[in-house]
């Protein structure tokens, strides 16, 4: 996922978050490819691409505008939402998605 992509995705102008936001794009990529079993031979369908990708961006723009979870136990990792979608990619067959 492109850095300048997602910083446009956000709505961030300052250099300054840019290594918060790389770290958010690893963590992402980290965080779906150890949710969905076969996940790389997955990414190779453009549908399941497409849809990894907007998980990717929302989990990222969550964990972005959301840094208070660190510090407030209320707050799940993810959300019920992202949580949904995840699921949806790992139960799915490729051909669906």
């Amino acid at each position: 996922m492109d850095l300048e992509y997602v910083m446009n995705y956000l709505r961030v102008d300052a250099d300054e978050d840019i290594p918060l936001i790389t770290n958010l794009i690893t963590a992402s990529e980290s965080y779906l490819s150890g949710a969905i079993d076969d996940y790389d031979q997955k990414m190779e369908s453009e549908k399941f691409r497409s849809m990894a990708d907007l998980i990717r961006l929302a989990m990222i723009s969550e964990w972005y505008d959301n840094r208070v979870y660190v510090k407030n136990d209320r707050y799940d990792k993810v959300s019920t939402m992202i949580r949904s979608l995840i699921h949806q990619l790992q139960y799915s067959s490729v051909e669906v998605i």
